[in-house]
C-alpha cells in the first residue's frame, strides 16, 4: 500500500515511488507486473488467489487466462537471476501465487533506503507519470483526432511529469507515425477494417479529422516527412513492384521515383526516411530475392540508388532513420523474426556501431533532437518498452513508455515530442476450404484464436488432432487440439522453447528442436516429459515408415528414430522446410531462406528436381504437398500487391489459383501449411490485426 516499503530479500520495493530494486540496481517493472508483486508482498507470506491477482490488475474488467499468465510470467524473469525467481515466487497449483521470502515492511517516514545509481544519465533520475483523466474529451466523434497545446514537465524534486495524450480513436488500426520535423503534423498509416486497403493519412492541428495523402487502389506504408514539411514520401506496393512515391503533403500530383522488390514478408516497421538536407531518402531493399536486405541511399531528384549497408545469410537491415545532422543512419539489423540489433552506419566512412548485444526484438526507434541518444522500442525485459541509449557508450536506460504489443514511435526534431502506436498482429490459424469456388474470402474459418500467437500448425496423420506452437501461456510451447481446434492441452514445458512440432506416422508423438540449442526432443501426443534425442539440428520429422527422422543440419541429416546413427542424407546448403510426398517416395524442400524454388528429392533414387519457382520470397514454409500436387503461397495474379494460394497439379507446369489469401501477409517465419489426409482442408497462420491507435508524450530528455 501507498506510504510503505517493502524489503524482501534482495528486492526493495517502494510503494510510493513505484520502484523496485533489486541489491540496488532499478529493476524496470512495467505498472501491472509491478503491481502484482506489491499484491504478493502486501499479503506477506500468505496465498493469492488467481482471481484476486486478476482484480488488482484488470479492476472491472474480464481478464483472460493468457493475459494472466503473460503476467506473471514477466514478473518471474524481471525477479530472476538465474533461477532465484523461481525460489521466491511459486505457483500454488489450482489456487494461485505464493511469496515465500520473508518480507519486511516500512513506513515511508521512517525508511531510510537509498539506492545505489544505475546509471549518469540524465534519463535515470525521472519517472513518468501517465495522466489518463479527460482522454476520452480528445476524440472527435468516433474518427477524429485532437492536438492539444504542449505542456512542459512540472518537475518535483527528481520526479518528471509527463503528459500522454491520446492523438487517434479511429475505427481500424493506425500505426507507422511519422511526426514532422516540427512537431507540429504526424503522418501514418491507417487500416479501415477492410473498407479500403491501408493508406497514409495526416492531421495537423486546423485539421477536424485525418486528410488522404496516398490515392488509388493499391496498400500504402511507410510515410517519411521532407524537412520543409511540405512533401510526403511513402512506399506504394503494386503488382509487380514496391514503388518509392513523393506526393505535396496539401495535395496534388505524386510521382515515382524508384521501384524496390516487391515484398517486405509481413515486416510492420517503417521502411522509409528522407535526409535532413532533403536531397536523399534511405530505405530498406534488395536487388535479389535470395539477398538480405540492406539500406540503400536514393537521390530524390533522379532515382538513382547507393548501397549503404550488405549484410548477408540474414533477413536484413530495415527501418532506417537519419540522425538529425544528417552525418549517419541508424537500423535494425534482424538475423532472425525475434533477433535483432540496433546499428548505426556512418556516411562517410561507412563503418557500422552496434548499440545493443542482446539479441531481442526491437520494434521501432528514432533519434533523439540534439542526436545525442536514439530511443528503441523493444522487448528485453519481456514487455516492450521505449528505452534510451547514449551515444557517449552509456547503458540503454527505459523510458516510461510500455506495452504487451510491439511499439513503433516517431520523435520530432524540435523539442520533446514522442508520438508511438502499439501494435498487435493477433496471428490465429486459419482453415480454407478447398472444395470451395466461390469468389474470395469463401471457405475460411477460423480455428484456433487467442490474444497470444499461434502458429506452425501441423495436422495428425490420422486426421483427428492439430499440433501448434503458441505462447498463450508463457514464451512459446507446443500444443495439440481437436482437428476444431477444440479440447486444447500444452504438451512442452519450460525451460524448452520448442519450434514446431511434426508428427510421427501412427499420429501419437511428435518430434521438434529446441530454438536455443538445437536440441531434438520426441514427445507423446498428450504431454509427459519430453526424450532428448541424439545430435543437433533443426525442424526434425519422421520418415514414411517412422523408423528414421530427417532434420536440418548442412543440408538433411537422418537418424534412427530412437536418436541413434545419425548419417548424411543430402548435402544442399541452406535448407528450410522440408515434407514428404504423401507416397513417401519424395521428400520436397526449400532453401535458402528468401529463395523462391521448392525442390523435389528422390529417396530411392537420390535425384534432385526443380518441381517450381514461384513460391513468395521469404515464405519458406507456405506451402504443402498433397495428391493433387502442391499447394503453395505466390504473388497475386488479379489483385495488385496481395497474395494468393496456388495449386501446382501433379505433373504440370501451369499452376491454378485457388483462393486470395487475405489481409496483411504474415511475419517471415510464422507459416507452416498442412493438409487434412483427404485434402479438404488447408491449414495457415492468418493476421488479424488488432486495434491499435497513436499516443503522444512530451518530456523526453
Amino acid at each position: 500500500m501507498a506510504g510503505h516499503v517493502y524489503r524482501s530479500g534482495p528486492f526493495v520495493l517502494d510503494a510510493t515511488s513505484r520502484t523496485l530494486h533489486r541489491d540496488g540496481e532499478l529493476l524496470p517493472a512495467t505498472p501491472k507486473v509491478f503491481e502484482a508483486l506489491l499484491l504478493l508482498l502486501e499479503r506477506g507470506n500468505r496465498a493469492v488467489t488467481r482471481e484476486e491477482l486478476a482484480s488488482r490488475l484488470w479492476p472491472g474488467q474480464m481478464a483472460t487466462e493468457a493475459n494472466l499468465n503473460q503476467h506473471v510470467s514477466m514478473l518471474r524473469r524481471l525477479l530472476s537471476n538465474g533461477h532465484e525467481g523461481e525460489r521466491c515466487l511459486v505457483t500454488l497449483p489450482g489456487r494461485g501465487y505464493q511469496w515465500v521470502l520473508p518480507v519486511e515492511v516500512e513506513r515511508e517516514e521512517r525508511a531510510t533506503f537509498v539506492p545505489a545509481p544505475v546509471s549518469t544519465a540524465p534519463s535515470s533520475r525521472y519517472r513518468w507519470i501517465w495522466l489518463t483523466a479527460g482522454l476520452g474529451a480528445l476524440a472527435i466523434g468516433s474518427a477524429a483526432l485532437a492536438f492539444h497545446p504542449w505542456k512542459s514537465p512540472e518537475r518535483t524534486g527528481r520526479v518528471a511529469t509527463v503528459e500522454k495524450l491520446a492523438l487517434t480513436r479511429l475505427p481500424g488500426s493506425a500505426y507507422q507515425p511519422a511526426l514532422s520535423r516540427d512537431g507540429s503534423k504526424v503522418a501514418f498509416v491507417w487500416d479501415q477494417e477492410g473498407r479500403h486497403e491501408p493508406g497514409v493519412f495526416v492531421k495537423g492541428p486546423e485539421d477536424d479529422e485525418p486528410r488522404p495523402v496516398s490515392r488509388g487502389e493499391f496498400e500504402h506504408s511507410s510515410p517519411a516527412w521532407s524537412p520543409g514539411g511540405r512533401e510526403l514520401a511513402y512506399l506504394r506496393y503494386e503488382t509487380s513492384a514496391i514503388r518509392v512515391v513523393v506526393h505535396p503533403e496539401r495535395g496534388g500530383e505524386s510521382h515515382a521515383i524508384a521501384a524496390l522488390y516487391q515484398s517486405r514478408y509481413g515486416l510492420d516497421c517503417r521502411h522509409l526516411d528522407w535526409s535532413p538536407d532533403g536531397t536523399t531518402l534511405a530505405v530498406d531493399d534488395k536487388l535479389d530475392p535470395t539477398e538480405s536486405f540492406g539500406i540503400f541511399l536514393i537521390d530524390v531528384r533522379s532515382g538513382i540508388r547507393t548501397r549503404l549497408t550488405q549484410p548477408s545469410e540474414i533477413i536484413g537491415d530495415v527501418d532506417p532513420r537519419f540522425s538529425p545532422d544528417g552525418s549517419r543512419v541508424s537500423f535494425v539489423r534482424m538475423t532472425d523474426r525475434f533477433k535483432m540489433e540496433l546499428v548505426t552506419v556512418d556516411l562517410k566512412d561507412r563503418q557500422l556501431r552496434w548499440w545493443t548485444h542482446d539479441g531481442q526484438t526491437i520494434s521501432g526507434h528514432d533519434w533523439s533532437p540534439d542526436g545525442s541518444q536514439i530511443y528503441f522500442a523493444s522487448n528485453r525485459t519481456g514487455e516492450f518498452r521505449v528505452w534510451r541509449v547514449g551515444l557517449n557508450g552509456a547503458a540503454a536506460v527505459p523510458t516510461g513508455i510500455s506495452s504487451a504489443n510491439p511499439v513503433q514511435l516517431s520523435a520530432s526534431r524540435s523539442g520533446s515530442k514522442l508520438v508511438y502506436s502499439d501494435v498487435l498482429d493477433d496471428l490465429n490459424i486459419w482453415r480454407l476450404d478447398l472444395t470451395r469456388n466461390g469468389k474470395d474470402g469463401d471457405g475460411w474459418s477460423r480455428v484456433v484464436s487467442s490474444t497470444a500467437e499461434d502458429s506452425l500448425p501441423q495436422v495428425s496423420p490420422d486426421g483427428s488432432r492439430l499440433c501448434y506452437r503458441s505462447d498463450r501461456s508463457d514464451d512459446g510451447q507446443l500444443w495439440v487440439s481437436d482437428i476444431d481446434g477444440g479440447h486444447a492441452s500444452q504438451i512442452t514445458r519450460e525451460p524448452l522453447r520448442p519450434v514446431a512440432g511434426r508428427w510421427s506416422p501412427d499420429s501419437r508423438s511428435l518430434v521438434f528442436n529446441d530454438a536455443a540449442d538445437r536440441r531434438m526432443y520426441r514427445v507423446d501426443r498428450d504431454g509427459g516429459p519430453a526424450r532428448l534425442l541424439g545430435g543437433t539440428g533443426a525442424h526434425p520429422m519422421f520418415s514414411a515408415d517412422g523408423r528414421a527422422i530427417y532434420f536440418n543440419d548442412r543440408g538433411i541429416q537422418q537418424m534412427d528414430s530412437d536418436g541413434g546413427h545419425v548419417r548424411p542424407l543430402l548435402e544442399f546448403g541452406a535448407v528450410h522446410q522440408k515434407l514428404l510426398s504423401p507416397d513417401g517416395r519424395y521428400l520436397y524442400f526449400t532453401g535458402e531462406r528468401t529463395g523462391t524454388v521448392i525442390w523435389r528429392y528422390e529417396l530411392a533414387g537420390g535425384k534432385v528436381t526443380e518441381v517450381l519457382n514461384d513460391l513468395l520470397s521469404g515464405y519458406w514454409g507456405a506451402w504443402v504437398a498433397g495428391r493433387r500436387g502442391i499447394y503453395y503461397l505466390g504473388a497475386d495474379r488479379e489483385h495488385p500487391g496481395g497474395a494468393a494460394i496456388y495449386l501446382l497439379p501433379e505433373g504440370s507446369g501451369t499452376a491454378v489459383r485457388k483462393a486470395r489469401f487475405p489481409g496483411p501477409l504474415p511475419p517471415i517465419g510464422t507459416t507452416m501449411w498442412s493438409l487434412t489426409p483427404d485434402e479438404r482442408y488447408l491449414y495457415c497462420v492468418r493476421v488479424d490485426r488488432s486495434h491499435s491507435d497513436l499516443s503522444l508524450v512530451e518530456g523526453l530528455r
